[in-house]
């Protein structure tokens, strides 16, 4: 029985991380951007 991956398995694998990330990562950074501008409105509130 052959052990181990080959490059072809590899290659769809790393297809699905991508597709994935690809979906994924903009809903963080728009949270991010959200908390961000929270933050920073919050701190300049605070000084009036």
């Amino acid at each position: 029985m052959r052990k181990g991956l080959t490059i072809s398995e590899l290659l769809v694998a790393m297809a699905i991380i991508g597709v994935i990330a690809v979906l994924v990562i903009p809903g963080f950074l728009k949270d991010y951007h959200k908390k961000l501008y929270t933050t920073q409105l919050k701190k300049t509130y605070g000084m009036i």
